[in-house]
């Protein structure tokens, strides 16, 4: 027996993310216009670093034309986390960069064709399953 000081109890636990990802991340450059593949079942999010400074429009043309990311007047090395939705350049917060007609976009499960306006940028994400 437990004695007569014992008691039982629960702890509920909320996963705030219930997505199971892939180990490795997969990183490709954003050209133009190019398909960016989740292997997964489940949308991911990805995060995308803009190697060059300026602006920038990226979308996710499999969402529909509306799902763009607009940056204005970024600089160089700024990282876009689609998640977290920041936009920071090192210790520096860059969210007043981001267009007020922006959609947070996520990477669905299959293919998704990715366009890119402005500097050089490369985008990675894990494939998500739920």
């Amino acid at each position: 027996g437990a004695g007569e000081l014992a008691f039982i109890f629960e702890i509920p636990l909320l996963a705030e993310d219930p997505r199971k990802y892939s180990l490795s991340a997969s990183s490709v450059p954003l050209t133009g216009s190019g398909t960016v593949t989740n292997l997964g079942n489940y949308p991911t999010s990805p995060v995308i670093t803009l190697t060059d400074g300026g602006n920038y429009t990226i979308t996710n043309t499999t969402q529909g034309a509306g799902a763009s990311l607009i940056l204005v007047g970024v600089p160089a090395g700024t990282v876009v986390d689609m998640r977290a939705r920041t936009v920071m350049s090192g210790t520096t917060d860059w969210y007043a960069a981001v267009d007020a007609t922006s959609v947070w976009w996520e990477l669905l499960p299959g293919g998704n064709v990715i366009t890119k306006t402005g500097g050089a940028a490369s985008i990675s994400w894990r494939d998500a399953w739920l």
